[in-house]
């Protein structure tokens, strides 16, 4: 809780900076909190309706959302059920398996979803305001904080190299990485935000 105390803060860069992290993750789930309530909808399912829309066919089952989101599947099935209802997404049996139905964005759900996907537009602008090495400097200090989350335990929702086991880095202060699937190096410019070939990363728990 020390990064929560004033007194530690006043004596720690790292504690401010971390703070300042936090406070700006907060901002951004408010955002998007706000842009769903403005569109009439959870915030869940608004997060839905955004991963639906950009997913190819296999990303879009109830198993699959559930394993990306980290999230149970009668959670992630109500949500789908509830915008299947609002008439924003399609379901359909599987041709292969008919225990198993897709989810897709109807006409609606699409028009929906590209308003929704705005909520991060202000983040995105303030940050291409920086200079191009402030931006690369910025990028692999963040993904130097997101691995070390990741080997911690946490999920991210998106196929991202920081949380891939193929992914290795090099050097942190360097900003030099290597991904092992493709035996290619990586910088910060080059590090993928959605890979297919994406595999999470564990560090040895189960």
């Amino acid at each position: 809780m020390a990064v929560f105390s004033q007194a530690h803060r006043a004596e720690s860069l790292a504690a401010r900076i971390a703070l300042t992290i936090i406070q700006n993750g907060n901002a951004s789930t408010a955002s998007k909190t706000s842009a769903a309530r403005q569109q009439g909808l959870p915030v869940l399912q608004a997060s839905l309706l955004i991963r639906l829309r950009n997913s190819n066919g296999d990303e879009c089952t109830v198993g699959a959302l559930s394993e990306a989101m980290q999230l149970t599947p009668p959670t992630i099935s109500d949500s789908l059920k509830a915008l299947v209802r609002k008439g924003c997404l399609t379901r359909k049996k599987s041709s292969e398996d008919g225990r198993v139905v897709h989810f897709r964005c109807s006409p609606k759900g699409k028009r929906l979803a590209e308003l929704l996907a705005g909520w991060a537009n202000p983040i995105e602008e303030s940050i291409s305001g920086l200079e191009k090495d402030q931006q690369i400097s910025l990028m692999g200090t963040l993904t130097h904080l997101l691995r070390d989350q990741v080997a911690g335990g946490y999920s991210p929702s998106e196929a991202m190299c920081a949380s891939c086991e193929y992914f290795e880095p090099i050097s942190w202060d360097k900003h030099r990485y290597h991904c092992n699937r493709r035996d290619i190096p990586l910088t910060p410019v080059s590090i993928n935000t959605d890979c297919s070939g994406h595999h999470p990363y564990y560090n040895g728990r189960e």
